[in-house]
């Protein structure tokens, strides 16, 4: 039983960055526009997550308000290899 578990384990590690590589994107930006939306985004998800260190349940909070930012201004997530063609 003790095996079965490990060889899941291990499968299941293996397995996790092998699916197509994701970007938040909106077309009709420009990259001076979109750092500026990233920098905001950061900053506020940095601001409603509150101090402390960056590790554990912060980190989740920071990525999902990061994310909720960008989706807010229009970013969708898409394929990175249809973004940079």
């Amino acid at each position: 039983m003790k095996g079965a578990i490990g060889l899941f384990i291990v499968i299941l590690v293996a397995t996790q960055g092998c699916g197509p590589a994701q970007v938040l994107n909106k077309p009709d930006v420009d990259q001076a526009q979109m750092q500026a939306d990233q920098q905001e985004c950061k900053e506020k998800a940095e601001f409603y997550t509150g101090g402390g260190p960056s590790i554990g349940r912060r980190r989740s909070e920071l990525d999902r308000n990061y994310e909720d930012c960008m989706k807010a201004k229009g970013y969708k997530w898409v394929e990175e290899k249809d973004v940079y063609k």
